[in-house]
């Protein structure tokens, strides 16, 4: 029986101690965002967390997420709509980059998420689009959400 492993078996230790190490650097990547959104006792404000959260090699798209969603102006934010849709796209996100498109000023685009949200029928939106059914007023204009986009785009438009 030889002292030393088979030459074939090597690889399959290193390829192995790899996987292990990948794993535990994705954890340790991980806990970045985790406190994000279950911040510990004496955990910084939010905004740092974000921040902080935004320097994950492999789940910084959670810190965009909670900048968008999180904001009372999310034009504010409009960035971190270029990363957080591709992993995540919900009513919350979705209401979120449809209210910063408008803020910015890309009203039409802003009409055309909002008209995706409401296909979605999510009782979470129902707040964002009750304006819609209250009575016209004369001489007030509705909100961007209430009024039908008068262009189609594509999801190329989006990114």
């Amino acid at each position: 029986m030889p002292a030393h492993p088979a030459p074939r078996l090597r690889p399959l230790v290193v390829a192995a101690l790899l996987l292990m190490m990948g794993g535990i650097a994705s954890i340790a990547d991980y806990m970045r965002v985790v406190v994000i959104f279950a911040p510990a006792e004496g955990a910084p404000p939010l905004a740092q967390r974000i921040v902080d959260g935004r320097k994950s090699v492999f789940f910084a798209h959670h810190a965009d997420y909670a900048a968008a969603t999180t904001t009372d102006r999310p034009a504010n934010v409009l960035p971190a709509f270029a990363r957080a849709p591709h992993y995540l796209l919900d009513a919350r996100l979705l209401q979120a980059w449809a209210t910063a498109l408008d803020q910015a000023g890309d009203t039409e685009h802003a009409r055309y998420l909002a008209q995706r949200l409401r296909e979605f029928h999510n009782e979470q939106s129902a707040p964002f689009f009750a304006p819609c059914a209250a009575p016209a007023q004369a001489g007030k204009v509705l909100p961007f959400q209430c009024v039908a986009p008068t262009k189609t785009f594509g999801f190329e438009d989006f990114r």
